[in-house]
């Protein structure tokens, strides 16, 4: 692949989610901000029905259009983090609100970033900028457009069809609508996959015996006021995924999974299952993250950052080979949460 390809995947990734990568880093530091997290494969909600061909295809599930590989996996619920009083504030700092920038980006991606996406699906098989990332994303598009802007960035691109959808291919990038309102983007092999996996074809990330029991359960593991999770995130923690979070925390070699989900409703409120490789395991793990919660230094740290609500409403504990964490954050809160968590956007947007 050439420089300038490279160059063009890159600043396309940049661009493939509202405000860039901006609702990505304010879960991603609501995840950070957890403190501790948790869960293990026991048995996790009934498994996933056996697939059944389809004539036409469907998108009414996002995360069964994943095909199996991915080791992390992201579900944002954009229209949920927009309306949000906890994040909407903090999402319109990242995004192009001017005139010209909003109509420049509209250009680059062939449509609106911050009103036509109400949902993403972040997909990585490798957690580095080798490879294009796995991007599913539902809204309000012009399918024309989006195609249109492709091909303006690699001018090279040819068609492939796949089961009556046309597929866009130049290189390690391909484009493809599921349906009008649904496309899915990145490397070929896994485009191709996705368009399979809408008509109930071929391997799922669904039916894998940790993400997918794990991702059924942060369904249902959270009671919330909100109506369903603004985040929903799931991760294998083989030896090359530990090795990249430890830059950012550093996880005990018995967690084998671990997922996260966001709720913004009244309250806010964090849910955290880990996955670890049997009941005495998990038990050892709430207590030591328990402690290092009351741990004097993690308190004064919290308050100094203005994340003193999240150790507030924590609550760890064990159940089986899993460990649950969960914080509630009342919204008599929200102001001091919103004005810490925009200082610590901008410190990682280098602002």
């Amino acid at each position: 692949m050439s420089p300038s390809s490279r160059a063009g995947r890159a600043a396309w990734a940049r661009r493939a989610g509202p405000g860039g990568w901006g609702a990505l880093a304010l879960v991603g530091l609501l995840a950070a901000a957890a403190a501790a997290c948790a869960t293990g494969p026991d048995t996790i909600g009934a498994g996933p029905r056996a697939p059944v061909a389809s004539l036409a295809p469907s998108d009414a599930d996002l995360f069964a259009l994943v095909p199996a590989g991915p080791r992390l996996v992201f579900e944002v619920d954009l229209a949920v983090v927009h309306g949000s009083l906890w994040t909407a504030g903090l999402l319109a700092s990242g995004t192009a609100t001017d005139a010209i920038g909003r109509a420049n980006q509209r250009a680059a991606l062939g449509y609106d970033d911050a009103t036509d996406v109400d949902r993403m699906v972040y997909a990585l098989t490798v957690l580095d900028a080798s490879r294009p990332t796995l991007v599913i994303a539902q809204g309000r598009f012009a399918p024309a457009q989006v195609e249109e802007a492709f091909r303006a960035r690699w001018a090279g691109a040819r068609v492939t069809v796949r089961r009556g959808i046309s597929v866009l291919v130049e290189g390690e990038d391909s484009l493809a609508f599921i349906t009008p309102r649904t496309f899915v983007s990145g490397p070929p092999a896994e485009v191709l996959a996705a368009v399979d996996r809408a008509f109930g074809v071929g391997d799922a990330l669904a039916a894998d015996p940790g993400l997918g029991p794990l991702w059924r359960a942060l369904s249902t593991s959270v009671d919330v006021s909100s109506g369903g999770p603004a985040l929903r995130g799931v991760a294998s923690l083989d030896a090359v995924v530990r090795a990249r979070m430890a830059t950012v925390l550093a996880v005990p070699v018995a967690v084998t999974h671990v997922g996260l989900r966001v709720d913004l409703g009244q309250e806010l409120e964090l849910g955290v299952l880990a996955l670890t490789a049997d009941r005495s395991a998990a038990g050892a793990l709430a207590r030591a993250w328990s402690a290092t919660a009351r741990a004097p230094q993690v308190r004064r740290l919290a308050g100094t950052l203005g994340l003193g609500a999240l150790l507030g409403g924590l609550s760890i504990g064990a159940d089986g080979a899993r460990v649950h964490v969960t914080s509630r954050i009342d919204e008599s809160q929200r102001p001091d949460m919103t004005q810490a968590l925009r200082a610590i956007l901008a410190q990682l947007r280098g602002g």
